[in-house]
């Protein structure tokens, strides 16, 4: 049975780009996209209270959001999408996790201008609480992928998909598989030269047949289903490679599990989907451990 995103979820600021990855959410209508719940949150933690001509600044605020939330609401329901819309006080992280609970999400929607989406409202620390506190897979715009021709109407069109055979790559792999409009995957695994150097480099062929079967059993699978595959395995740092494949292979799209083998190497290596997601350029799919267990 495919995946389709039929209820999605979009935190927005009205800055130029978010309203750029809104206008490209129609391109999910393909993959079953029939809902979109769209949500700004008034983040209580920064809020300062002003007066402007005598009148509170939170209450000004508020009326010129709702005003903007209802014209937007207005041009997706001309693309025969229902639509609602939310105006929330609060931790954003938090707001948006229970906004996906309360409606049934099956998709969070985010966007991010490039390397520097630290910058933005919604992808600093912001979207990383959210995809660690979410259940929810996570689709994170890049402007690179929206300004793209080729998969501007299909961000699915080619992924890259790095695994580490841990189960969460496995979920994530299962999800893949799913996946409508799919044309064509680039598998690939790292040999973390972290663990690897120097004490294990003896093993290293070893572990390269045994990963390679486990490529080629991954690719038997995408095939069959009529999907070209391009496959990778190289020694390096993990993000780094990836980065460079993405940008080599002219990627739509990353798609990972939100973290691998243990918390224990999460903690000393630093999160590989984290430092993808700052530094590249492709969008990415984050999906949760354990999500397809629900």
């Amino acid at each position: 049975m495919s995946i389709e995103f039929k209820k999605i979820l979009f935190p927005l600021d009205f800055s130029p780009y978010s309203l750029e990855v809104l206008k490209s959410l129609k391109n999910l209508i393909p993959l079953g996209l029939s809902e979109v719940i769209l949500l700004y949150v008034i983040n209580t933690q920064e809020l300062v209270l002003n007066f402007k001509e005598g009148e509170n600044y939170l209450e000004i605020l508020k009326k010129e959001v709702q005003e903007e939330l209802k014209l937007k609401a207005e041009e997706l329901k001309n693309l025969a999408l229902k639509v609602k819309f939310f105006l929330e006080l609060g931790i954003p992280y938090l707001e948006v996790n229970r906004i996906s609970i309360e409606e049934k999400i099956n998709l969070i929607a985010l966007g991010a201008q490039g390397k520097t989406a630290s910058l933005d409202l919604f992808l600093g620390g912001t979207a990383l609480k959210i995809i660690k506190e979410t259940k929810l897979p996570v689709l994170i715009h890049k402007l690179n992928t929206l300004n793209n021709p080729e998969f501007k109407e299909n961000c699915f069109k080619k992924i890259l998909f790095p695994s580490d055979f841990s189960a969460c790559s496995q979920q994530a792999f299962n999800y893949l598989l799913k996946l409508k409009n799919v044309e064509e995957v680039v598998l690939a695994h790292i040999q973390d030269e972290r663990i690897i150097k120097p004490y294990l480099l003896y093993k290293l062929e070893e572990f390269n047949q045994k990963d390679k079967k486990r490529l080629k059993e991954m690719k038997e699978k995408l095939e069959s289903s009529g999907i070209k595959v391009k496959e990778y395995l190289e020694l390096g740092i993990p993000y780094m490679k990836i980065i460079k494949w993405a940008q080599e292979e002219k990627v739509s799209l990353i798609l990972m599990g939100s973290h691998g083998k243990t918390a224990l190497k999460e903690m000393l290596l630093g999160s590989v989907s984290e430092k993808v997601l700052e530094k590249c350029l492709s969008s990415v799919l984050i999906v949760k451990e354990n999500m397809l267990e629900d």
